[in-house]
């Protein structure tokens, strides 16, 4: 009879192919190569100690012994610690219940002001914390989008100075937020977000100068994933005086800029005919399609259920009227990805853009018909779509993905009529693999995260000029172009700049900010850069060139 190895033999087998099968696989996706690489581990380890018990230790009663202290072990480090929620690459974050403890008497001292909660609306505060020595921002500062005017992650205006390390951007308030991946946006003196307060998504104003909570309003759901976490996703648009926003559930808010009193809501899953159970077995990990204005309209994606679940019509995108929130048309067959749809004039006609679950579609502005349509692979109960379709001028258009997706260019026909020819120029799977954020242009080249990393390619043939594993290791973070710098926040929570050049970086300036997972989007208005994660927010001045 064969005899086969035993568990330690297999076990050490195991540890031994760990790292080499993780680097096998780690240039088409990291996060898919940490996994492997725990399995192997993890499973090695417990067979060897497995074997190590059944071979070394005869008597049951020091087997019991060995088991049980081992449990006893991470009982007692397990009430020392607290989950932190999973990295963008899904390792386990954790910090000790002290230092989360001295973090919240720190953040005590930066008081949201005595709020008196009303059941839709606070705006009835108190008081409001000074700042008399705070030179005050002129309301004329915005940043009244996700990802910037043009939605494309690029800030007009100067580049920020460098030397930090004599001379570091000033903390100008630090507050306590509710959990959420939103980002800020900026107008007439106000810092606007979307954050989880107590068991209700919520859409808060804050006082741009102090960090003082102006208004909060309230939607009657709320979202929790394992993997994600709680809160909104979206980050609220400023049109004139109203804010539009969208829950995490799909609840699409009118919001007066000032009062913050509700103008109109809209549900979009009644819309769609579908309850949140339903909507999310499709779309996972909360909606995070950032409000789009378009004329008169406002355009949020859609979508539905599962089409196994008996749902056979699909619509990608709803437009609402901005003054009333009535619907004024729906387009597309695709279920939603993670994306914003955006502006874009490509092939000589705007249109909007966007990044559904598994391709990509350009719409007719005023009907939403659809002009083309680009296969994109994903899932968005899976190995989702985040990235924005970034527009490199007016005929290419640049479509990037994590989970191995990379990127892809394509090329757009002249055509003022009718369907809109495409064709594809190139695709690199192993390049710019951006996973929660959206790469940036400057010229001939595109900067972004991939896989955590930055990286630096020229776009007309797809070639990587650079990727800085050392210095540019940032995790799965956010940036923006300002002037000739890029304005990153790492994914754990330091606030970075240096060049966007095709030539790699030599030096990064560096500042940590806040503690913890941090992927929410950054916001920029004259000097002064908002940051936050589920956790905190942080306002720092800096010097522009």
């Amino acid at each position: 009879m064969k005899k086969w190895p035993n568990e330690g033999c297999v076990g050490l087998l195991l540890i031994a192919s760990a790292w080499p099968v993780a680097w096998s696989v780690e240039s088409s996706d990291h996060q898919i190569a940490n996994i492997l690489w725990f399995a192997l581990f993890a499973t090695g380890s417990l067979l060897c100690f497995i074997w190590l018990l059944r071979k070394g230790f005869n008597a049951w009663w020091k087997r019991f012994a060995i088991v049980a202290g081992l449990a006893g072990c991470v009982f007692a480090i397990s009430r020392q610690i607290e989950f932190r929620g999973f990295s963008g690459e899904l390792f386990p974050q954790f910090r000790w219940k002290l230092a989360s403890s001295n973090d919240r008497a720190n953040l005590s001292a930066f008081p949201r002001n005595n709020e008196k909660q009303a059941a839709t609306v606070t705006n009835d505060i108190d008081e409001k914390p000074k700042a008399d020595d705070l030179s005050q921002p002129s309301v004329s500062f915005s940043f009244t989008q996700f990802m910037g005017t043009n939605r494309d992650g690029r800030v007009s205006g100067n580049a920020i100075q460098k030397g930090w390390e004599k001379n570091p951007p000033e903390v100008i308030w630090r507050i306590p937020v509710g959990a959420a991946w939103s980002g800020f946006v900026v107008a007439e003196g106000l810092a606007i977000t979307q954050e989880q307060f107590e068991e209700k998504d919520a859409v808060t104003a804050f006082d741009l100068n102090t960090g003082g909570l102006v208004w909060r309003t309230l939607t009657d759901r709320q979202h929790y994933h394992s993997l994600g976490g709680a809160g909104p996703r979206a980050t609220p648009t400023i049109h004139e005086n109203s804010v539009i926003a969208q829950s995490s559930t799909g609840i699409v808010t009118s919001i007066d800029l000032q009062t913050g009193l509700l103008n109109w809501s809209v549900d979009l899953l009644a819309k769609a005919n579908i309850d949140q159970t339903a909507a999310e077995a499709a779309v996972s990990w909360g909606r995070s399609g950032s409000p789009l204005i378009v004329g008169d309209v406002v355009v949020v994606p859609l979508g539905a259920a599962l089409k196994q679940a008996g749902v056979s019509t699909i619509s990608g995108l709803i437009a609402l009227e901005i003054s009333t929130g009535e619907e004024r048309w729906r387009a597309g067959e695709s279920q939603i990805s993670y994306a914003s749809p955006s502006l874009i004039t490509l092939g000589g006609r705007q249109q909007i853009v966007i990044v559904n679950e598994a391709d990509v579609t350009g719409h007719d502005v005023k009907s939403g018909e659809i002009l083309w349509k680009v296969e994109w692979p994903g899932q968005s109960n899976g190995p989702a779509s985040v990235s924005q379709a970034i527009q490199l001028d007016t005929r290419h258009l640049l479509l990037s993905k994590g989970y191995g997706g990379g990127s892809k260019l394509l090329k757009f026909s002249e055509k003022f009529v009718g369907p809109i020819e495409v064709e594809q120029v190139w695709h690199h799977p192993s390049i710019m693999k951006t996973k929660f954020m959206s790469p940036v242009v400057s010229g001939d080249f595109v900067y972004g995260l991939s896989d955590g990393v930055l990286e630096c390619m020229r776009w007309s043939d797809g070639e990587k000029i650079w990727k800085d594993n050392r210095q540019g290791r940032l995790g799965h973070g956010q940036m923006l172009l300002v002037g000739n710098h890029l304005l990153c926040s790492s994914e754990d929570g330091r606030l970075v700049l240096t060049d966007a050049t095709p030539e790699k970086p030599t030096r990064y300036e560096s500042l940590s900010l806040l503690d913890g997972i941090t992927w929410n989007p950054i916001a920029i208005a004259g000097d002064l850069v908002l940051v936050r994660n589920g956790e905190q927010a942080v306002c720092v001045r800096v010097k522009r060139e």
